[in-house]
């Protein structure tokens, strides 16, 4: 369609080492969030926030499926 030709037609490998940094980052920075969020727990109007438990568990799920794929 409109004669465009595509020069690569396999994956580029060298982008998966910033998917698997960004996503170690990611599990790094929700990890200690979530630990200076609990140490600040004093009043009882404070809580554990949500997004940060929810960062943290999608960001373990994506890099175990990343080192799935990347390693095998």
């Amino acid at each position: 369609f409109y004669s465009v030709q595509r020069s690569n037609s396999g994956w580029n490998t060298g982008i998966f080492v910033y998917i698997g940094l960004t996503l170690l980052t990611s599990l790094i920075a929700s990890s200690v969030g979530l630990y200076l969020n609990t140490k600040r727990l004093n009043r009882r109007g404070d809580h554990i926030n949500a997004t940060m438990v929810l960062s943290l568990v999608i960001s373990a799920i994506g890099l175990l499926i990343f080192l799935r794929y990347a390693l095998f």
